[in-house]
């Protein structure tokens, strides 16, 4: 099982594609992740529970719930994935819980407004809040366990729970009694960045939501989502993304 690291963590990270005969190992990242199949059989685990779609079912996997995708005989699928924030009512929502089951049988109209090409934002949020919207509609939720059998589930949840105040990897370690140098060394080998880098990029990508959709100060963001000074926040900003909040927010 590994973290994947090639999505963006910005507020407005969306991504939809086809294909066919996929296959991809055991993984877990900070995003959604809508798949449904449109001819053929699939097969995804999505933490313990394995489900076998068939054409016209989906599954809707929520952030950091551990998924792998495979294909025992052809299939083709749609795969969507996006950011928390930009369907942020339902990711507010839903904050804390997971689905008993993650499938679902989505309308033909979905899949129509996932194949257009070059939607706007509003288009966008349109399409995804009626994923979620049909989802939620049939899900039942459970709490996610304060203790999972995953312990980078674990820390990804510390980090979700406690990034808007100090979230350093000494508080966590005494949290859930790890060693801080193994907890260290454990989430590097297994994400490819350090706990603070994944704080910092965790506290950015709320920024960027709020840079797009609100009129608040940059300061005000800045500290709202974490950060101890603006200069920081800036220095941060720029060095993740070369440019600075204001170039963002204008552009």
């Amino acid at each position: 099982m590994f973290y994947e690291t090639k999505h963006q963590m910005t507020g407005d990270y969306y991504k939809v594609e086809t294909g066919r005969n996929h296959h991809f190992p055991l993984h877990i990242h900070r995003h959604f992740e809508y798949i449904t199949v449109t001819k053929g059989e699939m097969e995804v685990i999505v933490d313990d529970t394995r489900y076998m779609l068939s054409t016209g079912d989906a599954l809707l996997v929520f952030p950091n719930q551990m998924h792998a995708l495979n294909t025992p005989v052809s299939s083709c699928h749609i795969l969507c994935i996006f950011s928390p924030d930009i369907v942020k009512l339902f990711s507010v929502t839903t904050q804390g819980k997971i689905p008993q089951s993650n499938k679902f049988r989505p309308s033909s109209f979905i899949l129509e407004q996932l194949k257009k090409t070059d939607p706007d934002i509003l288009q966008i949020k349109g399409i995804l809040y009626c994923i979620c919207s049909e989802f939620n509609r049939i899900a039942q939720y459970r709490l996610t366990p304060k203790t999972q059998k995953n312990l980078l589930g674990t820390i990804f949840s510390y980090v979700e729970e406690n990034y808007l105040s100090e979230c350093s990897l000494k508080k966590l370690a005494k949290s859930i009694s790890y060693d801080y140098a193994y907890l260290s060394k454990f989430f590097k080998r297994a994400s490819g960045i350090s706990f603070g880098n994944y704080v910092n990029a965790y506290r950015l990508g709320d920024a960027c939501y709020l840079l797009k959709n609100s009129n608040s100060p940059i300061v005000s963001i800045a500290y709202d989502c974490g950060f101890q000074s603006l200069r920081s926040f800036n220095r941060n900003f720029k060095a993740s993304f070369g440019i600075t909040p204001q170039q963002y927010r204008e552009s």
